[in-house]
């Protein structure tokens, strides 16, 4: 299982594991009121091209997972440092850009920042498990 299309193919799986895990956290938080509770307007509701979305950058970013760095950690360590390129990119593109929410969210509220970042590491941290379990680093407690 050492070759490039295999590391390749579950990074991408692990990615899209941390993405959906992570979009229905969301989506919980959301029906719950969570975000109006913490002074933000951010409302979504579960749909397949919202889950889809997330779903596939979730992969994409979960390629990170391919780069030789980091080898000695645990999966779920490297997820950790990974998450900060989906908070970057949300904060400096997707945010200001694509959303017209302000550089770093802001115009969702002052909070925004800390509620990116939580999910990111969310992502890294559920992507990097999967993968600690793909590749067997993880004993089992039975």
């Amino acid at each position: 299982m050492h070759n490039i299309y295999s590391k390749l193919s579950l990074a991408f799986a692990g990615g899209v594991v941390g993405g959906v895990v992570q979009s229905l956290i969301i989506v919980a938080l959301s029906e719950f009121a969570f975000f109006q509770l913490i002074g933000t307007d951010f409302k979504v509701l579960l749909n397949l091209p919202y889950l889809y979305q997330r779903a596939t950058w979730g992969g994409l970013w979960g390629l990170l997972f391919v780069i030789p760095i980091l080898t000695g950690w645990h999966h779920r360590q490297r997820g950790l440092v990974f998450a900060a390129g989906p908070a970057a990119a949300s904060f400096l593109y997707f945010l200001p850009i694509l959303d017209h929410k302000g550089w770093f969210g802001l115009g969702v509220g002052l909070v925004w920042p800390v509620v990116v970042i939580v999910f990111a590491l969310i992502w890294g941290f559920v992507a990097g498990a999967w993968l600690d379990r793909a590749y067997g680093l993880v004993k089992d407690e039975a």
